[in-house]
């Protein structure tokens, strides 16, 4: 069995330093990354904390299927976020863990025996009905699940949208060009971004002109689309991103064809990674509480394991714009 020593060799800190982050020590004084990658290797040294209640309780396991692949993730921090959340709250309660990435041959093995299963990202209808065979006890993650057959933690993209806009708004903007990706279930079914929807309809509220550009949540996304609009800029004088990292790659875009931000172009992301307050300049973004998104869907199959199966229940959590330097008045 793995102990603090092991993971703090790993981790290149000392076994304090290892103990107070895995005790949530609020005055602890670490980066953020340092934090994320001690519970990573915890997590990968299957590390178990000792619980302190004296009662004998069934020890519990729960399954995180995560709709993306390692590769995938490791690209993306929106959803490694929000699987260390789920890590997080099973690390703190004893709870073992088993991970299963897109593409894993063994699910079905790995979904037997479970206690609970926290789904993360978008998936099909088939897929849910077949993951929710192998355990009653399931969460969705990230996805709004229609008809509320299944529980499921979303955020509220729609006051998140209307907070931009109405930003831009108030910054007097007229024509706002939106910048997103496309995103498929495994079977091919195209997934229907909650946000774009509330940028056509708030866009319309506030008579915005609207332009609309679709590839990736990438980096590389957002550099080659930002190319697009520069080719054809006409009135357009603020790019709302439905991601940080495409808005990181409309930042690089921009400055390649002297372009400057925020005084010929106001920019905005959403998720609020780490990069975009570092990035220049800041980046205006949702903070999006993916960490806690995936701490509640722990908590909640923490407290229904073993239990009789209730009516689903749909968790929606706010999210806050966080103003900085890439925006500003026309």
């Amino acid at each position: 069995m793995a102990t603090i020593k092991d993971i703090a060799q790993k981790a290149n800190v000392s076994s304090a330093t290892v103990s107070r982050i895995l005790n949530e020590d609020d005055t602890l004084n670490v980066p953020e990354s340092t934090r994320n990658r001690v519970f990573q290797i915890a997590s990968e040294l299957h590390y178990v904390k000792k619980g302190k209640s004296k009662r004998t309780e069934k020890a519990l396991t729960f399954a995180i299927v995560q709709w993306y692949s390692l590769k995938q993730e490791l690209e993306d921090s929106y959803y490694f976020t929000i699987r260390m959340g789920v890590e997080q709250y099973c690390s703190r309660h004893g709870i073992a863990l088993k991970r299963i990435f897109k593409d894993d041959l063994n699910i079905e093995e790995n979904l037997k025996d479970v206690d609970g299963i926290v789904c993360i990202g978008k998936f099909s209808t088939a897929q849910i009905k077949k993951l929710s065979h192998y355990q009653e006890n399931i969460i969705f993650v990230d996805m709004e699940v229609q008809p509320l057959k299944e529980n499921c933690i979303v955020l509220d993209f729609s006051t998140a949208i209307y907070d931009v806009l109405s930003h831009l708004h108030d910054l007097k903007h007229q024509h706002i060009a939106y910048l997103s990706g496309k995103e498929y279930t495994q079977d091919g079914s195209l997934f229907e971004d909650p946000r774009k929807k509330a940028f056509l309809q708030y866009a319309e509220s506030f008579h915005f002109k609207t332009t609309i550009l679709e590839e990736q949540f990438s980096i590389e996304s957002g550099y080659q689309m930002a190319n697009q609009l520069c080719e054809h800029l006409d009135d357009i004088t603020a790019i709302v991103c439905a991601s940080d990292p495409i808005a990181l790659g409309v930042l690089r875009s921009l400055e390649e064809h002297s372009i400057k931000v925020p005084q010929d172009m106001s920019v905005t992301g959403f998720n609020d990674i780490s990069a975009s307050a570092y990035s220049n300049p800041p980046l205006t973004s949702v903070h999006a509480p993916s960490e806690t998104m995936g701490e509640y869907a722990g908590e909640y199959l923490h407290h229904q394991a073993g239990k009789l199966k209730r009516l689903p229940v749909k968790i929606v959590l706010p999210c806050t714009l966080i103003k900085r330097a890439s925006t500003t008045h026309r």
